[in-house]
């Protein structure tokens, strides 16, 4: 876990980011900051207290300033066992409904709700690749790669559990390795991720590994 890193509040589970300052979500205490393995900055002052949802106490700056401290990573920015965890995003039945006129899937266990009714999950779920091509987009969100990737090199998926209309998921995922490539302006990351719905239940997991640019310093 990196020592610096900023938590706000989405109305939903806190979100990390690698910065050098701090927000804390209205709800935290520093006790309940310890429990969870997260680490104060050290040598800074934080005010603690209680915000309406959605709105988080800031210590240096707005939150998109403290955003933008993490875009556009260069390979060498990255660490192992760096922790980043996004937004999160409600899935509806919008949702769905556009992904399989997107895909064609129009399976009748994503847009058939009385069929839904029928099946072990008692209504219809999202398409798997939904919840992936979500996970992608929330990951995009914070901006960690904006203009370094060069290329996603491969991605391994499990479905671990059904995302249903009304949802919230957010994702989570880790620095597992980094190592250089045979040319000297780029390197590949290997992240480990899990999509986490509302109730802290992993409904899917895998690796993404990305190929990512050195700074231009040195190449």
């Amino acid at each position: 876990m990196p020592r610096d890193v900023v938590l706000y509040s989405t109305g939903h589970p806190t979100t990390l980011f690698q910065a050098t300052s701090i927000t804390v979500m209205g709800s935290e205490t520093p006790q309940s900051l310890r429990r969870n393995g997260l680490t104060p900055c050290e040598g800074r002052r934080y005010k603690w207290g209680r915000s309406s949802p959605g709105r988080g106490l800031t210590l240096a700056g707005e939150r998109r300033a403290m955003q933008a401290v993490t875009r556009g990573r260069y390979f060498e920015e990255f660490s192992v066992g760096e922790r980043f965890v996004t937004l999160a995003r409600t899935i509806t039945e919008a949702d769905i409904v556009s992904f399989a006129a997107l895909s064609g899937d129009y399976n009748p266990l994503h847009v058939d709700a009385e069929f839904g009714r029928t099946t072990q999950f008692g209504e219809r779920i999202a398409h798997g690749m939904l919840g992936a091509s979500y996970a992608v987009g929330l990951i995009a969100a914070l901006g960690l790669t904006e203009g370094t990737v060069i290329a996603i090199v491969s991605m391994t998926w499990d479905f671990t559990a059904p995302i249903k209309i009304g949802d919230t998921i957010h994702v989570d995922q880790t620095v597992k390795s980094v190592r250089g490539t045979k040319k000297p302006d780029r390197g590949i990351i290997v992240f480990e991720v899990w999509v986490i719905n509302q109730r802290g239940k992993v409904v899917q997991k895998g690796e993404r590994t990305l190929l990512v640019s050195r700074k231009p310093a040195q190449r």
